[in-house]
């Protein structure tokens, strides 16, 4: 009996969404959109995952201004994420975030003269 007790509370401590603390178990493999308040203005990434690697595409798009595809490329070791995000412009941002549970992150983007923008993205 106490050890069934001890296991159960080991197991209630440890995990959070049902995921274990510290690990790379959180699958961040998806479409992201962060939430905008300004009409025809969005960004949305489209993320692979291997392990720590991370990839994939995106769009934006600037109320009456431009809108196109972007590169992603980073790390991620959980709650950790950095990408690198590569716009069809030229323009580069670094997104720097943590990983609040499996469908929020919470993050930064920083421009190339280090302009600073809060952003949130939400699993779709």
């Amino acid at each position: 009996m106490r050890q069934t007790l001890l296991l159960v509370a080991v197991l209630s401590v440890g995990c959070r969404d049902g995921v274990a603390p510290h690990s790379n178990l959180v699958d961040i493999r998806g479409t992201w959109a962060a939430p905008s308040t300004v009409a025809g203005s969005g960004l949305v990434l489209n993320i692979t995952q291997g392990d720590s690697v991370v990839a994939g595409t995106g769009v934006y798009a600037i109320e009456a201004g431009p809108s196109g595809t972007l590169q992603v490329s980073g790390v991620y070791a959980w709650p950790r994420l950095t990408l690198s995000l590569h716009y069809d412009t030229g323009r580069r941002e670094t997104y720097a975030a943590i990983l609040l549970d499996s469908r929020l992150m919470s993050g930064a983007l920083i421009d190339s003269v280090g302009h600073r923008y809060d952003v949130a993205f939400g699993r779709e």
